[in-house]
């Protein structure tokens, strides 16, 4: 819709879309970010089952996996 050739012909309207495109992608985005994060903290975890990683980069990116989820329920 922002592409086609008579977006701007009502500027309200359209500055109106923007908005509510802008608030559904901090909400996607911040998602992506918990995804990728976890994803990333699931194959920390099963290294350090199979005694190849390290305990404390699991803790760290736990805290962090939490600090973000809180961060978004705030939002």
């Amino acid at each position: 819709m922002t592409l086609a050739p008579n977006f701007w012909d009502d500027p309200k309207k359209a500055e109106k879309l923007l908005k509510a495109i802008k608030s559904k992608k901090v909400w996607t985005d911040s998602f992506e970010k918990i995804q990728n994060t976890f994803d990333e903290l699931e194959i920390l975890y099963e290294f350090l089952q199979e005694g190849e990683g390290n305990e404390e980069e699991v803790d760290k990116l736990a805290t962090k996996l939490t600090t973000l989820i809180e961060d978004l329920e705030f939002k």
